[in-house]
């Protein structure tokens, strides 16, 4: 059982770290604003929020640079899903992305 002091430290903690998520995401959305979308990308990615990614993924106009932050997400979720999941990584980038199954090869993980 924790104690008094340990139950109000975790409590802090918890609180900063939601703090924390708090200005990541408002990082995110500056950055979005300001146009430099692979940051976006980037930061959401380090939040595992593949969603928000998505977002700055799409708003480039320039084709190559979208592909590129397309490619990005396909890298983190094939290095972070595991053999397990690789069917459920390519079905979101089917669904949601500029990419070809092609341009992924290279990217699934040795297991699968």
């Amino acid at each position: 059982m924790l104690s008094n002091y340990d139950a109000a430290d975790m409590k802090k903690r918890v609180k900063l770290t939601k703090k924390i998520d708090c200005l990541r995401r408002a990082q995110i959305i500056l950055y979005g604003i300001l146009n430099v979308h692979s940051k976006s990308v980037e930061l959401a990615l380090i939040c595992n929020d593949t969603s928000l990614a998505k977002i700055y993924a799409n708003k480039p106009m320039d084709k190559k640079v979208t592909r590129e932050l397309w490619m990005k997400i396909a890298k983190h979720l094939f290095n972070n899903s595991g053999t397990q999941n690789v069917q459920q990584s390519l079905e979101f980038i089917r669904q949601n992305s500029k990419l070809k199954v092609e341009d992924l090869l290279e990217e699934f993980p040795k297991e699968a």
